[in-house]
């Protein structure tokens, strides 16, 4: 793909995509280097909170690619957190708006953690205004990618939502998203992660090195592009799981649905939905890098 011309992109639509996935590392620096600057009052925003309540309620929310954020973070950041003290759930905003009293409780402090690229679609501004209505003591943290939303706007001046903006250029402008997707979920790590500060510049120093380095293989990688498939699978374990969600997604969403898409865990996937591979079938597995989970997803290799 980057050894296109700028026309060549342009003549196959496909130039704001490309470029938007080509500036990814340095806007995961730039994402992290947000973060940095508010990590202290990040940390009051959520230590008065734990401080104020014995448990606490907090949902990650979202539409869509949005809602996938919490679907990729939620497994990793549950083995990370007390359960106690934090109740972690992911609920799309799709979910909360049609059925809010199944999730909304009058009684239960509730943090709403809301993931929005531009954050004017009506289900995001409509769980939150349920949630007032249906939650005493209820809390925001706004991550988006658009300073002038209205998520961010009724952010302004509201000491119970702790706004956090991402990265100007995360606002894709492109069909599918990609920057915004993956700085959300950077940033709803680290905030939520109690690593140390200086081990998560490690780990995003880490991150800009492997994502350079796929970038560097378009040419290994198009060979994959190159082979005659109609169908690709995504398959992966606790976190890498929910972000077979978004690839999936992405694949369905730029190819109009030429290409039929199916996502799954990899353990979960040889429960009937394998009768979905065949002879045109592309399967990618995200290998966990735990060693006990490794064994399913390798498994499943195998098993292919």
């Amino acid at each position: 793909m980057y050894e296109l011309t700028t026309e060549q992109l342009t003549q196959l639509g496909a130039v704001i995509t490309a470029n938007e996935i080509k500036q990814q590392p340095e806007l995961w620096q730039e994402a992290f280097e947000n973060y940095r600057s508010k990590e202290n009052e990040i940390n009051r925003f959520l230590t008065d909170l734990s401080n104020q309540f014995p448990q606490i309620r907090v949902i990650f929310t979202g539409a869509g690619t949005s809602a996938y954020v919490g679907d990729t973070v939620l497994p990793y950041l549950k083995g990370q957190l007390n359960g106690k003290k934090w109740d972690l759930m992911s609920i799309p905003t799709t979910d909360l708006v049609s059925n809010p009293e199944s999730f909304f409780a009058n009684e239960i402090p509730t943090l709403l953690v809301s993931f929005a690229r531009s954050g004017n679609s009506p289900e995001s501004l409509a769980a939150v205004s349920l949630g007032k209505q249906l939650v005493k003591d209820f809390y925001q943290l706004t991550i988006t990618c658009a300073f002038d939303g209205k998520l961010a706007n009724q952010a302004e001046g509201d000491a119970k939502n702790l706004l956090l903006l991402m990265p100007e250029k995360a606002n894709d402008k492109g069909f599918a998203m990609t920057g915004s997707y993956s700085c959300m979920t950077l940033t709803a790590l680290l905030v939520f992660d109690l690593t140390s500060l200086s081990q998560k510049a490690t780990w995003i120093e880490q991150l800009k090195v492997m994502g350079e380095d796929v970038l560097q293989r378009s040419t290994e990688i198009q060979k994959i592009i190159d082979l005659n498939f109609n169908r690709v699978i995504y398959l992966g374990s606790g976190s890498l799981a929910g972000m077979t969600r978004e690839a999936q997604l992405k694949i369905l969403e730029l190819t109009a649905g030429q290409i039929a898409t199916v996502f799954d865990s990899s353990l979960g996937f040889r429960h009937g939905p394998k009768s979905f591979v065949n002879e045109q079938t592309l399967v990618f597995v995200f290998t966990s890098n735990d060693p006990y989970t490794r064994q399913y997803d390798l498994d499943i290799l195998n098993e292919l």
